[in-house]
């Protein structure tokens, strides 16, 4: 009964161009799914959920670009080294706030269950359901979810795109890239999308409060800060 199940396309059903993503600036390389929540499990490195700019490159093809550093790009690199072919990912489009503040940002730390987490500040457990083509596990609430490989030995170009604090960021040569093999979503599903660099206000908030907090406790008569 899970809502982001409502919707199944496979096969010669999916593209994912059909749908309203946008160029977040004229300038980007294409049209970007800005604020998806990227899911990468595997049975010995845990799960990881991270937000990772996502750009389109055909009807099942989006580039995924968690760059070097972040958990992502740091999981699916542990996975090559291995020797894997493919790492399994899903991406969860329009998920609840708890899940998406958790996953933009650092509350868990490397190896760390982003879900977990999230339950915990909820308060409760968050309900999941399985992805159609893989074992993951992802929000049973989310608008959409794009189901996919990432070939962990061949890379695309991506961007340029505009960045958080609203300059061009360039683009990037090897960046990995996902073949979709589902798409399931609500009825008449919402999408989320960031302004980086016009509304940085938005994804700058848990920056802001973090540092607020920070310097409360060197200024006892701090009111805000900007």
């Amino acid at each position: 009964n899970a809502p982001c199940k409502d919707v199944i396309l496979t096969g010669d059903d999916i593209d994912i161009t059909k749908f309203p993503w946008f160029f977040n600036i004229p300038a980007d390389g294409g049209r970007y799914i800005n604020s998806g929540t990227v899911f990468t499990q595997d049975d010995e490195f845990g799960r990881n959920v991270g937000v990772y700019r996502c750009m389109l490159k055909g009807k099942n093809k989006i580039t995924v670009a968690p760059t070097p550093g972040q958990d992502g790009w740091r999981m699916l690199m542990s996975m090559k080294a291995r020797g894997d072919q493919i790492a399994k990912v899903a991406i969860a489009v329009g998920v609840d706030p708890i899940t998406w503040a958790v996953a933009a940002t650092k509350f868990a730390a490397y190896g760390e269950d982003e879900m977990e987490v999230a339950g915990g500040l909820k308060g409760s457990p968050m309900e999941m359901v399985q992805c159609e083509t893989c074992d993951i596990t992802v929000p049973a609430h989310a608008e959409m979810i794009i189901e996919g490989e990432i070939p962990l030995n061949e890379t695309e170009s991506e961007g340029p795109y505009g960045e958080l604090y609203g300059y061009l960021g360039k683009g990037f040569s090897n960046t990995f890239y996902m073949i979709i093999k589902a798409i399931t979503h609500r009825h008449q599903p919402m999408f989320f999308n960031s302004f980086t660099g016009v509304a940085a206000d938005m994804p700058k908030g848990p920056q802001t409060a973090s540092e607020f907090n920070r310097y409360k406790k060197l200024i006892p008569n701090l009111e805000a800060l900007y």
